[in-house]
């Protein structure tokens, strides 16, 4: 299921490109498939190779340190234990902090593991998304006609309409992303963070997944600046929540607004309902599928109207 729902809004995001492209190929929609698969792959291949290279070394050498932080964590709790008198003797500080760090620290490798073991399934949504660019009408015409003639119209209509407010959500997603980009990348590099380019296009990449985003690029970018100093580490997670509050109040409303055509609060309203009913990928998709209704309902009452 992942990987359909990744490889259908990569294609959403893709369709011009494949278009414009099998238009130039003379009509062959294999050839403006393999083109916009091959450029969405290239583009991705290159960003990563410029960004993670470096987060990726930062985070080896974090790694390097940890055993220094936890001597010195180690000796401070010592330290606590014999000067706090009022502490039962069997209650230790030491032994309480290791057990709940262990058990965290367990906890994050079964999940490491777990998305390890799962993460060769990304490689297939390349592999699928050009399947969907190319057989796209195909498809289409096989699913319509598994439905009573009847309702095939309003299958048609309700596809465009999702197809619509899909690949216009994914440009909004860009246009956020980019904002916070810049906006984050400008703090760090005033905060004097290293690699402030990588660890900005990390934190507004994040920022896109609505609560476990935030949340991660709170904890992974926050653990780097901590590393630097408190006072680097605190003035960057003011820096990431005030960022936060100022894109979900003024930027995402006003892009969303524009392209999704829907209010604000419908979608707020909307992503807020999924989030609580169906988890993070509802929160997702809430827009989208609430936009999709706006669509249709604008499209009826307009033969109605007539």
């Amino acid at each position: 299921m992942l990987v359909l729902v990744l490889s259908g809004a990569v294609a959403a995001m893709l369709a011009p490109v494949a278009r414009w492209a099998s238009r130039a190929a003379r009509g062959r929609r294999e050839a403006g498939a393999a083109v916009a698969v091959a450029g969405f792959v290239g583009l991705v291949g290159a960003v990563g190779r410029l960004l993670l290279a470096p987060l990726a070394r930062e985070t080896s050498q974090l790694l390097a340190v940890i055993p220094t932080y936890v001597r010195m964590a180690s000796d401070q709790l010592a330290q606590l234990e014999a000067a706090w008198s009022p502490l039962p003797r069997e209650v230790s500080l030491s032994r309480a902090v290791t057990s709940l760090a262990a058990e965290t620290l367990g906890q994050v490798l079964r999940a490491s593991v777990s998305a390890g073991a799962h993460a060769y399934v990304v490689l297939l949504v390349p592999v699928v998304t050009f399947f969907l660019l190319r057989d796209g009408p195909q498809l289409v015409e096989a699913a319509e006609a598994c439905v009573p003639e009847p309702w095939r119209g309003q299958l048609a209509r309700a596809g465009s309409a999702a197809a619509w407010a899909l690949s216009r959500y994914l440009l909004g997603l860009v246009g956020i992303a980019a904002v916070t980009w810049v906006l984050l990348w400008a703090g760090f590099w005033r905060l004097g963070l290293p690699n402030a380019l990588g660890w900005s296009a990390l934190a507004a990449t994040a920022e896109t997944v609505p609560y476990v985003g935030p949340l991660f690029a709170l904890i992974t970018v926050g653990t780097v600046a901590f590393a630097r100093g408190t006072y680097t580490g605190a003035a960057v997670v003011v820096l990431l929540l005030v960022v936060r509050g100022l894109v979900d109040a003024v930027v995402a409303p006003v892009v969303l607004r524009n392209l999704l055509k829907v209010h604000p609060v419908v979608l707020i309203a909307s992503i807020l309902a999924a989030a609580e009913w169906f988890g993070p990928i509802g929160a997702v998709f809430a827009a989208p599928a609430v936009t999709t209704v706006a669509v249709l309902a604008r499209s009826w009452r307009a033969e109605a109207g007539h």
